[in-house]
């Protein structure tokens, strides 16, 4: 899997084979055949920037979290850009970090 953050423009995502997926490892639980040679992009959310520090490392963890949990990919793309615009909108690159819950209500 591939995925590129392009700040405001979004996240794009591509996969590769299933046999390629399959090596991913054991922690993944979702369904690796909605997986499979994908190609999605979804755009950015419309926020108010306060600054940027970290909203690379926030969007990633975004979109790692998917595949743990079992999402599917395009579901996987829009959280990571969620969890990466929540990011932005706090003065601290931590300070205000958001639950599963809030993410999934955005």
């Amino acid at each position: 899997m591939v995925g590129i953050k392009v700040g405001e423009r979004g996240l794009y995502l591509r996969t590769s084979l299933e046999e390629r997926l399959r090596q991913v490892g054991p922690g993944v639980r979702a369904d690796l055949a909605a997986w499979v040679d994908r190609e999605l992009w979804t755009s950015g959310f419309g926020v108010r920037v306060q600054v940027t520090t970290r909203a690379d490392e926030a969007t990633a963890a975004g979109f790692l979290l998917g595949p743990l949990l079992g999402r599917r990919p395009e579901d996987t793309i829009i959280t990571a850009c969620d969890v990466g615009a929540f990011s932005v909108e706090t003065a601290g690159a931590t300070s205000d970090i958001q639950s599963w819950d809030r993410v999934r209500e955005r």
